[in-house]
């Protein structure tokens, strides 16, 4: 993929943050976990895919010290450290958030997509380290620090009451 001089493109993956998203109904894995936690019920998610979480601040961060650093133009992956299941994901979400919820995983072809997802969805940031310039935490961290900065909204979303009233 070319970009003219000075551009960056930036592949990103398994988003969430603090914003609503726009393309996904204003949810995010976050949010729909805690929202699915609120009915009190078992909740299925799926094991077979390996993603990166990342936090859209981080995502924001990496690129101001991009440009701050004046980095190549280029294509770069910027996503947070390591990977985990969607499972795994939620796992975390939870123990963060000191919530005891039953979580299973889910059978095959229970949520059937309308394109196929790859198994493998982790990206590389190997330009970023290349150049020195990956500043991108584990999802771990990333995970608890969103959680720390936005524990009010995040409680929030599991009162439905408020749901609709939350950015």
């Amino acid at each position: 993929m070319a970009t003219r001089a000075g551009g960056y493109v930036l592949r990103v993956g398994a988003l969430y943050g603090a914003a609503r998203c726009r393309g996904k109904g204003g949810r995010n894995f976050v949010r729909t976990m805690i929202e699915l936690c609120a009915k009190g019920t078992e909740i299925a998610v799926t094991d077979d895919e390996l993603i990166t979480p990342t936090c859209t601040a981080d995502v924001a961060r990496q690129t101001v010290h991009m440009i701050d650093a004046n980095a190549p133009a280029g294509l770069y992956h910027a996503t947070s450290q390591g990977d985990c299941s969607w499972l795994g994901f939620a796992q975390e979400i939870f123990a963060h958030l000191d919530l005891d919820v039953k979580l299973r995983p889910a059978r095959a072809g229970e949520f059937p997509m309308k394109i196929p997802r790859p198994r493998m969805s982790v990206l590389n940031n190997a330009a970023l380290r290349r150049t020195g310039l990956d500043i991108m935490p584990p999802w771990q961290d990333a995970l608890r620090n969103f959680i720390a900065a936005h524990r009010s909204l995040v409680c929030s979303w599991r009162n439905p009451s408020r749901l609709a009233h939350t950015q």
